[in-house]
């Protein structure tokens, strides 16, 4: 590798110097240890020797020629297929409006040329033009320039321009959407709530029945329960194992605790499926799907029951997921478990749920008993 590059001491830490053929010149890396550093010079070898191949197909270009249109199409094929599908469908749609921008109204600038006010008035196009209805969210704009965010950070990694333009240019604020947390019966001999009168909504569909199950007692996404198989149940453990079939909003498989009902739920229904092959499943074939194709959407017959039962328009089945958190921390559930079984990244993603669960601190002012 001397020819094209070579690693050498730097007081206590060692430098790689390789050089990069796309570019043509010398790029230097700095590491702790030399293990690192042969680690990273093998690595980056092998990478710019892909960025040559490339260059010589077209299909990247130097630093000062290189088109957005190129760098979206190499993040459409490189980065985009490696996203858990509901963010995947997020992303492509962001990038549509992104690229109508970028390439039928900016006429496909080159990437050099593109500064932070270029995405100022990105986001000033699309708040007025880039979408069908009349008035965007603030959320969405948002979400738009978080995907352009993400766009331009692979553009950075991939060494192509020295800094992301979307970084200088600030979130617009914007309340976050009010969660609402339907109540539901405490003990056996109360009334329903609006949990209970859901469920019992959802009765004509077996599958619904149970997609609302899954979100309510295990506090799984949206999209979770419909890439579940059979093989994810384990009842004699009581766990069932999330991002076996799919990859998960944080990339990482995780168990989630079976209650009561829903282990009752679950076992039942395999019972009377016991051929299927995904635990919720087309039982006939029409419209396209045959009998035992994964069902791939649940939210047009949820947001149905949930309105012959009254509940209040704005409530969204992610909902379901926060009132299992919330019950959880009420009940005084350890909120270290809590946080594996939700699969948050963050301890302080969890602790944000408390403001909503207050009842437990009651506990904190209660008289104490001779026993304390």
């Amino acid at each position: 590798m001397a020819k094209h590059g070579n690693i050498s001491p730097r007081g206590e830490k060692f430098r790689v110097r390789l050089y990069r053929p796309v570019v043509r010149r010398y790029v230097s890396f700095t590491v702790n240890t030399e293990a690192e550093a042969k680690q990273l010079a093998k690595r980056k070898y092998a990478e710019f020797q892909i960025e040559r191949e490339q260059h010589k197909r077209g299909l990247l270009i130097g630093h000062s020629e290189l088109k957005f249109s190129q760098l979206l199409a190499r993040y459409k094929a490189e980065i985009l297929p490696l996203k858990p599908p509901g963010g995947r469908l997020a992303y492509e749609e962001s990038l549509k409006v992104v690229e109508r921008y970028f390439i039928k109204v900016r006429n496909d600038p080159r990437l050099v040329t593109i500064r932070s006010g270029d995405v100022q008035g990105a986001l000033a196009w699309m708040r007025v033009h880039g979408e069908r209805v009349k008035t965007l969210k603030t959320s969405t704009l948002n979400t738009r320039r978080a995907v352009m965010s993400a766009l331009f950070s692979f553009a950075v990694r991939l060494e192509l321009i020295p800094s992301n333009p979307v970084s200088k240019v600030k979130a617009a604020k914007a309340d976050p959407r009010a969660w609402v947390l339907l109540t539901y019966a405490k003990d056996a001999d109360d009334e329903p709530g609006e949990l209970e009168r859901l469920i019992g909504a959802c009765a004509y569909d077996p599958m619904l029945q149970l997609y609302v199950l899954l979100l309510a007692e295990g506090g799984l996404r949206p999209d979770e329960p419909l890439w579940l198989q059979p093989d994810d149940l384990d009842f004699e453990a009581g766990l069932v194992t999330i991002g076996k079939h799919h990859r998960t909003k944080s990339g990482k498989q995780r168990q989630v605790p079976l209650t009561k009902p829903l282990r009752d739920a679950l076992q039942a229904h395999v019972a009377k499926f016991p051929h299927a092959p995904w635990l919720l499943h087309h039982t006939s074939s029409h419209h396209g799907h045959a009998s035992g194709d994964r069902i791939t959407s649940l939210r047009k017959g949820l947001k149905k029951a949930a309105s012959l039962v009254a509940i209040d328009p704005k409530w969204h089945p992610h909902d379901l997921r926060h009132l299992r958190v919330v019950r959880w921390i009420a009940e005084g559930r350890n909120i270290v478990l809590i946080k594996e079984a939700l699969g948050h990244s963050d301890l302080k993603t969890t602790m944000a749920y408390y403001h909503l669960a207050p009842a437990h601190l009651l506990a904190l002012v209660e008289e104490p008993t001779a026993a304390d």
